[in-house]
């Protein structure tokens, strides 16, 4: 596991601990973590409400509802992050759609060093042609400036 993961593990775990504090007055992490197993054994709602019932918590309904949604929104499964991963390696392979835009297609970091270097240069040199010569002389002050 590592930190990101382990920082939304924890995060959950808070979230769960404030539902329990707030509903039943109980801030017991072990207790949420318990409750969290309970939710990625079950995987489905209905099983959730009877694994709860049968370790003995009588929460209402709309209670176990809202636990329930609280884990699987901010804990998803490692199989759908590992199928996200695969779709998103997927993603990567051109299209019949990606032709019609090319420039679209180019990976991040992969840009011609010299090309960009090019475009500076004009740039910088268009900007200097723009900018005023310093070779004319001072106007002169006016009446309003002497004042």
């Amino acid at each position: 596991m590592d930190d990101l993961e382990k920082l939304e593990y924890l995060s959950l775990v808070s979230k769960i601990c404030t539902e329990l504090n707030n509903h039943i007055n109980m801030n017991d992490k072990d207790m949420a973590e318990f409750i969290i197993h309970l939710a990625k054994k079950a995987k489905k709602l209905p099983k959730f409400k009877q694994l709860l019932g049968q370790n003995g918590a009588d929460f209402p309904d709309s209670f176990m509802n809202n636990l329930f949604r609280i884990i699987q929104t901010m804990q998803p499964s490692l199989l759908e992050k590992k199928s996200k991963r695969k779709s998103v390696n997927k993603s990567l392979q051109p299209t019949q759609e990606d032709s019609s835009f090319p420039a679209l297609c180019i990976p991040d970091g992969h840009f011609a060093e010299d090309a960009e270097k090019d475009v500076v240069v004009d740039a910088l040199a268009e900007l200097e042609a723009l900018a005023p010569s310093s070779n004319l002389p001072e106007p002169e002050p006016t009446a309003d400036d002497k004042k």
